[in-house]
């Protein structure tokens, strides 16, 4: 039995191999006829055949390759969920809240060096270089944070971003007029500069992402007006 079982699969192997011959024989005649036809200078209809089998192919890898879940897409140019088709009325309404908003961060930086003489007495330092940090300490914040705001914004959107980080500013602001140690009142300027520092970092994506090109230079003149007043 275990002779004629081992004949069985001998044959099958042979068989087996006969038959991947064949089919590498045929392929390379239809190959070779293929290659013969285009020396000929043979009909294009055959040209047409290999370039749609190649095309098929390509489409075939192509949809099966994973997409970016992070890639948005539109159901064509009037989809009410593009920005770009936003009525105009929530287009300005947004665009001019950013702006306040990028207005009033900076101006928290600024407005707080005038009265760093009263603080000090309040705090009970003196120290010139102390002052100076907790005026600047704010802008420290402002080099740090985007490292992390700008990405962050293209992952979760920027909706969220800005509503968490606003929320946090005013909550840290609240803080710094509640310090009662120049060490607390740094890190509340700190943490407060960081969180400031969004509109900044994100208004100008924000235009982008709702006007169209040829409208944007008014916008983004009204945006840059804050930090500069």
């Amino acid at each position: 039995m275990t002779t004629t079982t081992m004949r069985t699969s001998a044959s099958d192997v042979t068989a087996s191999a006969a038959d991947i011959e064949m089919q590498s024989l045929h392929d390379l005649d239809i190959e070779e006829k293929y290659n013969g036809d285009l020396e000929a200078g043979g009909s294009s209809s055959n040209s047409v055949t290999k370039q749609d089998s190649i095309q098929k192919d390509h489409a075939i890898t192509t949809d099966t390759e994973p997409t970016d879940p992070h890639d948005v897409f539109w159901d064509g140019p009037d989809d009410p969920d593009n920005p770009m088709n936003w009525a105009p009325k929530k287009r300005w309404s947004g665009l001019i809240l950013i702006s306040v908003i990028t207005f009033i961060t900076p101006l928290a930086s600024s407005m707080f060096a005038p009265g760093i003489e009263f603080v000090e007495e309040d705090l009970g330092f003196s120290s010139t270089v102390t002052a100076g940090l907790v005026v600047s300490i704010y802008i420290l914040g402002y080099a740090v944070a985007p490292l992390l705001v700008a990405p962050l914004s293209e992952v979760v959107g920027r909706v969220p971003v800005y509503n968490v980080t606003n929320v946090l500013y005013v909550i840290f602001t609240i803080g710094c007029a509640l310090s009662n140690s120049v060490g607390m009142l740094i890190a509340f300027r700190f943490l407060s500069g960081c969180l400031g520092s969004t509109p900044l970092v994100l208004g100008g994506g924000s235009i982008a992402d709702t006007t169209p090109p040829a409208k944007r230079a008014g916008i983004m003149s009204l945006w840059a007006m804050g930090p500069l007043l």
